[in-house]
């Protein structure tokens, strides 16, 4: 009985994440811990970050990238086609309102520029690109 349990001890904590969870800033594998795959050639990451909670029943996860505005990374993210501009200024996603402690590098309502909110048209609630126009930047993120 006793190793029934800590197999499915073990099973139930190598399962959930808890051992692959954790915080990383500016690592070069997050890119591939957000989206699954290794950066796409051309897509140039300025800073990043990226969180994974452990939790029994699902992936807990947030990310945040600062990425140069380039042909190649509106082609990654399908601008235009997918990916659909919105008429939202920063300051009405509630989300993002406020400065997120964990990238506070990310634009906020106190950022000061000409941005753009584009979004999924069936996409994750809490998932949102934000172009920067003045700084040529173009910033993502997905938030538990």
């Amino acid at each position: 009985m006793k190793k029934l349990v800590l197999a499915s001890l073990t099973l139930l904590l190598t399962g959930c994440g808890f051992f692959m969870s954790g915080a990383w800033k500016n690592d070069p594998k997050n890119w591939e811990r957000a989206f699954g795959e290794t950066a796409p050639a051309g897509v140039i990451v300025h800073q990043s970050y990226y969180e994974r909670s452990p939790h029994p029943i699902f992936k807990e996860s947030a990310y945040f990238f600062e990425i140069d505005d380039s042909k190649a990374a509106r082609d990654y993210f399908d601008f235009g086609h997918t990916l659909k501009l919105t008429p939202l200024k920063i300051a009405e996603v509630d989300f993002i309102r406020l400065k997120d402690g964990r990238a506070d590098w990310f634009p906020n309502a106190e950022s000061r520029g000409e941005f753009e909110v584009w979004r999924f048209q069936d996409g994750p609630p809490l998932f949102v690109v934000v172009v920067d126009k003045t700084r040529r930047r173009i910033f993502i993120s997905d938030r538990m």
